[in-house]
Formats: structure tokens, C-alpha cells, sequence
């Protein structure tokens, strides 16, 4: 990997410095790390988000991935080999060892990745497995998934726990130091819908929030909103369903970015050049939520290219600092 000499602007956002992208390199091998790193990897049409949790390496610090883009089986997008070759280039390689597993929804653009991770030449050291709980007997590819994480399970080296709703959070609070609060605002195993059964997670580190919607529509997220219960406040937010004009919708765009609120604020969408992704009332209402120069998206340089070149050239890094710094950035400054 090159790494940019200083930060520069493309398209009104941020591209990361090259001390910034050192310091998350050096996570994989530093005996402490004091920061939160989170990584939205350009999977192209998918989802693969890497979180870092500070602590001490080997023992309180923990590597958690949600989501692992496709493997290109089906669709031709191999999603899977651009978070591989991510990681690789941060010196965590295949037979690294990651902590938590999350496959947020049953689609293959988000799971299809998954097999890889778990066996093969290129597979890491995954200790836990969870995913919302559906059984989907009409899909062998999930099924084949499920079986090898089964298969993983029974031999000692894995551990299955679903449906997320019930096994999630516990899991969640049993990983890092305490500094870190991870919260399930969302997962449904009797959905009728793969999407509306997606993991909601919030990430909160040092006051800074981040949540994690998956493929989430707005019967969820429109529940979620009107829960008086729920304080739905966060600095960023990964957009639902890869800002598809079924998501993000106003009301929920309004309880986690409030109007009144002057904080900084951010959106991710994950996306890949595919139609009508990311719809355009979508981008309008996340543009006037947060600003046209604070929305990072994955696709950034994806126009004119087929789906199969989309990923890998649009990674968003964010970074959480022990004091409360938020900063995000593009890992590669050559799109448009």
C-alpha cells in the first residue's frame, strides 16, 4: 500500500494523512492502542465494516467484523478479496485471529464473504459467529455458511450463538476494557423480511457514538424513531441498505441527527455503482442532515465502471481518540 504524504480533499471530504493510516497499521502490532478504529472497506455493492477496539493487544483490545461483502460466486463483485487484501495491507493477514464474527443480515452482499473468512487458504481465526437467527431454507448458500460455522463449532475451534437478539449482547459486553459500549438497538429473527431483521448496533466510545443499521428499512428504523425509550443520537451514521430509497427516512434521520444539535456529524454509505444506489431523495435528506461535504460513501469513484471494478479503491477510516476526537478520511485518494 502507498500511503498519501498529507491529507488532501476529493470531492469536499477528507483523505486520511499518512500518520493517520501508520497508526492504524501499527494497531496489529502495538502492545496498547489507546483509539477506536472503525473501517467501512469498499466491498463495492456490500458491507464490511472492521472495528478495532482500544486495549491491550492479546488480552482487552478485540477485532470485530460485521459483514464481509460478496465473494463474486453469484453477482461477479468479489468484495471478499478487497477486505482480505484491506486487512493484509494493515499486517493482519488471513489466520489473524478475530474476536466476533457479526453477519448483520442474510443477503449475500453481506454474508457472501463469510465462508472465506471461516475456512480455505486465506481464512482467519474466528472465535465467535453470530448472525439474526433467520432459517432460510431457501437459501443454500447461507445454509452452506451456517453448516461450516456448525462444522467450526463442533470441532472446538468456533462458537455459534444466535439468534443476535438474545446472544448479542452479552457477547458484546463481555469483549474490551469497559470503554467501549456496544448496544443492540435492533435484530429480529421472526422478520418477514431478511432486511428489517438486520443487527442495529450502537458503538460508543469516549462520547462518540457510531451506529450500525445493516440493510434496515423504515419499518424498522421508523420504530426505532418513534421508541420515546430510545435516545437514537449519534456523530455517525452508517446508512441503511446502501441509501436505498426505503431507508433513512426523515423522522429517523431527525432523532439521530436533531436539528438543534451542533456537534459533528457524519454519514457512510456502503455502495457500489449499482442502479438507484444511493437513491437520490436518500442523499437529500442525508445531505441536509449532515452536509453535502460530510457524506463519505464507498462509491465515491465508481461511476462508468462495471460492478465487478467497484471495490477496493474507497475505504473510510474512522478514528475515535481516548479524548473524544472524531476523525474520518479516505483511505485512497484516487477516485474523483
Amino acid at each position: 500500500m502507498t500511503f498519501p504524504q498529507a491529507a488532501s480533499t476529493v470531492g469536499g471530504t477528507r483523505v486520511c494523512t499518512a500518520d493517520e493510516l501508520v497508526a492504524f497499521r501499527d494497531a496489529s502490532t502495538t502492545t496498547s492502542r489507546d483509539d477506536l478504529w472503525i473501517a467501512f472497506v469498499d466491498v463495492g455493492h456490500g458491507d464490511a465494516i472492521w472495528i478495532r477496539t482500544p486495549g491491550q493487544r492479546d488480552g482487552s483490545a478485540h477485532e470485530i467484523l460485521i459483514d464481509t461483502g460478496d465473494d463474486g460466486t453469484i453477482s461477479g463483485i468479489d468484495g471478499a478479496s478487497s477486505l482480505i487484501d484491506f486487512m493484509t495491507d494493515f499486517e493482519f493477514p488471513p489466520a489473524s485471529t478475530i474476536d466476533l464474527l457479526l453477519v448483520s443480515n442474510a443477503d449475500f452482499d453481506h454474508y457472501g464473504g463469510a465462508l472465506r473468512i471461516l475456512n480455505g487458504a486465506d481464512a482467519y481465526r474466528v472465535l465467535d459467529y453470530v448472525d439474526p437467527g433467520l432459517e432460510l431454507e431457501d437459501k443454500p448458500t447461507y445454509r452452506r455458511l451456517l453448516a461450516a460455522a456448525r462444522a467450526l463449532e463442533a470441532s472446538g475451534q468456533l462458537r455459534v450463538s444466535r439468534p443476535a437478539r438474545t446472544t448479542l449482547p452479552s457477547l458484546l459486553g463481555s469483549l474490551g476494557d469497559g470503554r467501549v459500549r456496544f448496544d443492540v438497538l435492533s435484530a429480529d429473527e421472526t422478520s418477514q423480511t431478511v432486511n428489517d431483521s438486520s443487527v442495529v448496533l450502537r458503538v460508543e466510545y469516549a462520547g462518540v457514538r457510531v451506529l450500525l443499521t445493516g440493510d434496515a428499512e423504515n419499518a424498522t428504523l421508523d420504530r426505532l424513531a418513534a421508541d420515546p425509550t430510545r435516545d437514537l443520537r449519534a456523530q455517525v451514521l452508517k446508512v441503511a441498505h446502501h441509501g436505498s430509497a426505503d431507508s433513512s427516512s426523515a423522522a429517523f434521520l431527525a432523532q439521530v441527527f436533531p436539528a438543534k444539535s451542533t456537534g459533528q456529524k457524519f454519514a457512510v454509505i456502503s455502495a457500489g455503482g449499482r442502479a438507484a444506489l444511493p437513491a437520490e431523495p436518500t442523499l437529500g435528506r442525508l445531505y441536509d442532515a449532515v452536509g453535502l461535504d460530510s457524506v463519505y460513501r464507498t462509491d465515491r469513484g465508481d461511476a462508468g465502471k462495471p460492478l465487478a471494478a467497484a471495490p477496493g479503491d474507497d475505504h473510510v477510516l474512522v478514528r475515535v481518540t481516548a479524548d473524544g476526537q472524531l476523525n474520518l478520511c479516505y483511505v485512497a485518494p484516487d477516485a474523483e
